[in-house]
């Protein structure tokens, strides 16, 4: 069931509007729902935010997706923070799995993500 106060057209063209990076299309990108089982594996193309009426801001990324399709999402706080930590940009490959629900220590339920982060200009790795 669609939230009536949340209306993702909307939201997608405001976030298409703050884009300031001109190599990104924006007329392909669509929403991406997390889902368990189902990892989102990409390079990140740009960064951005919206408000949204009952959670107030939010951060985005546009990535392109593995598969090819470029992608809208909505960055959990977890995500956001590794990001943060890792210092991720535009180019950046970025790997994020939904887990499903967590319990922390206190009882309360949490949404349970794994991230990882490679750097575009990270030194390859060489095994001999």
């Amino acid at each position: 069931m669609t939230n009536p106060k949340f209306d993702k057209q909307a939201a997608l063209d405001v976030f298409k509007a703050t884009i300031t990076n001109a190599a990104v299309s924006t007329s392909n990108v669509t929403f991406y729902k997390f889902e368990v089982g189902k990892p989102l594996c990409g390079e990140i193309k740009t960064l951005g935010q919206f408000t949204h009426d009952k959670y107030g801001p939010q951060k985005t990324a546009i990535i392109e997706a593995d598969s090819g399709e470029v992608v809208s999402v909505i960055l959990p706080q977890y995500v956001l923070e590794k990001m943060r930590r890792e210092d991720a940009e535009s180019g950046d490959l970025i790997f994020i799995d939904f887990q499903g629900k967590g319990t922390s220590k206190s009882g309360n339920q949490y949404n349970k993500y794994h991230c990882e982060i490679q750097k575009a200009n990270a030194a390859q790795v060489l095994n001999f």
